[in-house]
């Protein structure tokens, strides 16, 4: 095979790896597809740190190297940029995914390559961990949890001064326990497992629950009702958690069938149990009713709506299963609340029966049960994914909004910050209607509702997208005359998008503003205003804005912001590499051709 072809297949698995590897890849993903490129995205970490060459910087002896054929093939220079450098940055995330420190020679340990973060002052060490671990699952980052783990029990270990087992809090297990199962990394949980029985902690019924969840959030049929039965079988009998820990579970894992049937087991159960107790041979002469302590769990509104949110969760058509459940919640006195409303009108609405959602509001206004915030969101995020919206005009759909905004007053309900920021970001961003989230805007002024700083963040991120900036400086005049308090994230977009577009003046005024109001821009801002100035040829600004870092004077008199050590390092490196591009006095040209051209 040619060489130039070979480069090729380096290159696009360079590319499929970072885009696998990407935050939130699972929100654009289907997560099959994301659990199936696992062995490829673990065989790629193990090669990249080892690599004496990585194809993205410009060789001149390389007509084939990889950014050119990017820019041939029309690339845009930024994203070309970014790729860049997210691949000559990626030996860290190799690290995370293969939990490995035999290529780090800055770390050394079980959790090498692991992003470094600093305990705040008076937070426990268990308070720490469980935090860290509790991120990386929600993040989704199975390739650090376990290396997290070893990490905590060593320092747990340090700070009881002790060469056996850590005092690790019961918690902290259960937790690690449910991630790792979650993850479906059995061999480690099981290591987790024995550690626990070692040091003398008992699992309990939250322990087993954590286990059962995992398995549910695994989609891990088999696993989880083996678990089930091992707890059956320890003695430990089920709560009303973990019960509902196994149906969702179930119903996750889209064994529907199986998971009426558990529905039904646990109202036996119940059933049994109650009428056993009540016989006159078993009940006290004074009790009418058994001793609830006496009895297994009993179904609740826990059981229906966890299953109906897992219903609801999983793909497909599966509405045929909800009368059933819903009968079976009646024949235990059961009555939907408003979460239980809530889920169904998702569930409604996310097939796209609109018709069977207002049936729903109307069931709930029959039962005197009243539509809460989280109602009037799930109906406002399905109105702006429809189809029918995106074929609206910008009146008709200015008149549905609005329409909603009645519908919570009629309902005696007042929207909150986030209903109205999902009224501008929904028009804005799906819909680019302008004129409508002005009318949500002036909507609230009308109302004297006091306008969150994220909805101007918003219009003012539509403004710069589409160069208004005439617009920009009529709303940056309305926000000084109503005095409304923007926070330090909208002052951060200005400073970015000013940077953006070259406007360094209103950029600093910006830098400054903030500064005197006592807010403290962000590293990534910061780091903008440097790179800018740098191109700009302000280099007495340039030192004068790094110097201020250093010291914490002028615009960082108020303290920099706590951040992840990647985010402050980032900023560092963008200050080196435009020191190294500065003009050299005696020879400005050829310094600026070095600079330009890199040679």
């Amino acid at each position: 095979m040619e060489a130039k072809f070979m480069n090729r297949i380096a290159y696009s698995a360079l590319i499929t790896f970072d885009i696998l590897t990407r935050d939130n890849i699972k929100l654009i993903l289907d997560e099959e597809i994301v659990s199936d490129s696992e062995p490829f995205i673990v065989f790629v970490a193990h090669l990249i740190p080892g690599s004496i060459r990585l194809p993205v910087k410009q060789y001149d002896d390389s007509p084939n190297d990889m950014l050119r054929l990017l820019g041939t093939a029309q690339v845009p220079s930024e994203a070309i940029t970014a790729l860049s450098n997210r691949v000559l940055n990626s030996v860290s995330k190799c690290m995370k995914i293969i939990g490995s420190a035999a290529h780090s020679a800055s770390s050394s340990g079980p959790s090498a390559g692991i992003e470094e973060e600093t305990r705040p002052p008076g937070q426990s060490l268990e308070d720490f961990y469980y935090g860290r671990i509790a991120r990386a699952y929600s993040q989704d980052k199975r390739f650090v949890i376990y290396d997290l783990w070893v990490e905590a029990c060593e320092a747990l270990s340090r700070q009881n001064n002790e060469t056996k087992a850590p005092q690790v809090p019961p918690a902290l297990y259960d937790l690690t326990l449910e991630a790792l199962m979650a993850m479906k990394l059995p061999d480690q949980a099981i290591k987790v497992w024995n550690q626990m029985v070692e040091s003398g902690t008992k699992p309990t019924i939250k322990t087993w629950t954590a286990m059962i969840n995992g398995c549910g959030r695994a989609k891990d049929f088999e696993g989880l009702e083996q678990m089930w039965a091992r707890m059956l079988s320890s003695g430990v009998q089920p709560d009303v958690h973990a019960w509902s820990a196994r149906i969702s579970g179930i119903m996750r894992s889209r064994k529907f069938t199986y998971g009426l049937e558990a529905l039904d087991e646990m109202g036996k159960i119940w059933v049994d149990a109650y009428k056993r107790l009540k016989s006159p041979s078993k009940r006290k002469k004074s009790q009418a009713e058994p001793d609830p302590a006496m009895l297994p769990a009993k179904p609740s509104t826990v059981i229906l709506n966890g299953t109906i949110t897992a219903i609801a969760q999983s793909q497909g058509q599966n509405q045929q299963y909800l009368a059933r459940i819903l009968a079976w919640a009646r024949s235990f006195g059961i009555a939907p609340d408003v979460f239980t409303y809530n889920s169904l009108i998702a569930m409604s609405l996310s097939t796209g029966n609109g018709e069977e959602a207002m049936k729903l509001l109307q069931q709930m206004d029959k039962a005197n049960i009243q539509p809460d915030a989280a109602t009037f969101a799930i109906i406002l995020n399905s109105i702006f994914r429809s189809e029918t919206t995106a074929n609206m005009s910008p009146k008709e759909q200015n008149e549905k909004v609005m329409g909603v905004l009645r519908n919570l007053e009629a309902h005696g309900l007042t929207a909150t910050p986030h209903i109205y920021s999902t009224l501008v970001d929904g028009l804005l961003r799906r819909h680019g209607n302008e004129a409508a989230a002005r009318a949500v805007l002036d909507y609230m002024v009308a109302k004297k509702v006091d306008i969150p700083p994220h909805i101007f963040t918003v219009l003012m991120a539509h403004y710069f997208a589409h160069y208004e900036f005439e617009a920009i400086e009529q709303l940056w005049k309305q926000i000084k005359v109503s005095g409304v308090v923007v926070d330090t994230i909208f002052y951060d977009r200005m400073i970015e998008r000013y940077a953006a577009v070259g406007d360094i003046p209103k950029m600093l005024a910006f830098l400054k503003r903030m500064s005197n109001e006592g807010l403290t821009p962000g590293w990534p801002a910061l780091q903008q205003v440097v790179v800018k100035l740098a191109e700009a040829g302000e280099w007495k600004k340039f030192e004068e804005i790094v110097n201020d870092v250093e010291q914490g004077v002028g615009i960082a008199q108020n303290g920099m912001k706590a951040s992840e050590d990647n985010v402050i390092s980032n900023f560092w490196k963008a200050v080196a590499w435009k020191r190294a591009e500065k003009p050299k006095p005696g020879n400005p040209e050829l310094s600026f051709m070095q600079a330009r051209h890199g040679i």
